[in-house]
């Protein structure tokens, strides 16, 4: 038997002692079914709250038959997970390490600063999945806490130390992760983006540019943080229809700030022109996307934006910042500094009244976006799987003999 010992830091909620459902769907059992190609069973250690009247998604489940959870207790920020810290690091130190798993930690996160400690103190080896930059997650205008500051430099050193001693690091990104969060010479890397594109993923032809009354800008993501800039587009779209571009805004996703944006839509004078719409359906997304003008992804951090390269197969022109991986998806011309509204605004401007612009840059995405089907990637992703698994399976060999 193969397993995989899975850390992350994402969500779920427990229903019964065998249903567990990813809160945002993320972590389905869409996503395990790339592992489980490679590893006869997965345990996932992360944030599970019980709650046996939850009714999930049925898309959102996240437990099966190969896949099992050992909860981690359940908090949300920084003040809920020092309270427990102890907690966790005894659950971590007394049930948890076991040479017979692969250990596999998707970083950055509280949880695998805590775990991947206490592997170093015996000696055993594991993989990361390197898919955000805590650099950027905590810089400036990203999270409203005290200890901002504080939390980017100590974040951004972990990362690089648990990187630094990693037997094998998968960056999400193509070489914009590697350069700030490097292994030591020798170790295996690689490079997948989470995203998984097949055929019914892309659309049959690209946009084709429509002079219209209304334009309709289409953003997606989780609206827990200002990651993603929400309040900078909602200021964006008010730029535009003050300028003459009469621009609607579709937000998809949900979280503590949905209200609150709502709130500044209305203080902005724009809430006849926004539609904040919360989680929805892999096919509602799709059904968004194909009804809307252009895809915007103005956030302040990120690492391979799964939205941005589904907008990208559905043939979108699309506008971002310079941030993250990025500026390995989109040409410069359409990247735009962090926070900068007029630039913004003028970009959109240029696509959405100028159909030669426009019609290149839908049909440039769609034919780059191809780069990211899920059998292309999934090639590397195996090679890094059977790399732990050998790895592994070495270092049990080894330790064994020692003793």
């Amino acid at each position: 038997m193969t397993n995989l010992f899975f850390v992350t830091e994402a969500r779920f909620v427990r229903v019964d002692k065998h249903t567990v459902y990813s809160i945002d769907g993320s972590f389905s059992n869409y996503l395990w079914a790339r592992y489980l190609e490679s590893f006869d069973e997965i345990i996932v250690f992360a944030r599970v709250k019980n709650d046996p009247n939850y009714k999930g998604n049925k898309e959102y489940l996240a437990s099966s038959v190969r896949v099992r959870f050992h909860d981690c207790p359940y908090y949300i920020g920084l003040f809920d997970f020092l309270k427990n810290y102890r907690k966790i690091q005894s659950l971590i130190s007394r049930e948890l390490v076991n040479r017979k798993f692969i250990y596999l930690f998707r970083v950055p996160g509280f949880i695998s600063n805590i775990f991947t400690k206490e592997l170093w103190r015996q000696n055993i080896p594991y993989g990361l999945e390197v898919v955000g930059d805590p650099w950027e997650v905590f810089a400036p205008g990203t999270i409203k806490h005290p200890l901002r500051p504080l939390l980017r430099i100590l974040n951004f050193y972990l990362l690089k130390l648990q990187v630094r001693r990693a037997a094998a690091v998968l960056y999400v990104t193509k070489s914009q992760l590697q350069k700030r969060y490097p292994t030591n010479r020798g170790v295996f890397t690689t490079h997948a983006s989470n995203v998984m594109l097949n055929n019914e993923s892309y659309s049959l032809t690209p946009k084709i540019y429509k002079e219209k009354g209304e334009y309709i800008i289409i953003s997606v993501g989780s609206l827990e943080q200002l990651y993603k800039a929400p309040d900078l587009v909602l200021k964006t779209i008010k730029s535009l229809n003050i300028s003459g571009v009469n621009a609607k805004l579709i937000w998809l996703g949900d979280g503590k700030y949905f209200n609150d944006l709502i709130e500044l839509s209305v203080s902005l004078g724009i809430n006849d022109k926004v539609n904040f719409v919360g989680n929805v359906s892999k096919e509602l997304v799709v059904n968004y996307l194909d009804e809307s003008d252009l895809f915007l992804m103005a956030s302040r951090t990120e690492g391979i934006p799964r939205a941005l390269i589904e907008a990208m197969a559905r043939g979108l022109p699309c506008v971002g910042t310079n941030v993250g991986g990025i500026p390995e998806l989109l040409n410069k011309e359409n990247l735009v500094k962090v926070d900068d509204i007029s630039t913004l605004a003028k970009r959109i401007t240029v696509l959405l009244k100028n159909e030669n612009e426009y019609n290149i840059a839908a049909g440039r995405n769609w034919e780059f976006s191809k780069n990211f089907e899920n059998s292309i990637l999934q090639m590397r992703r195996k090679g890094f799987y059977d790399f732990l698994i050998g790895n592994a399976k070495f270092n049990a060999y080894t330790s064994f003999n020692k003793n």
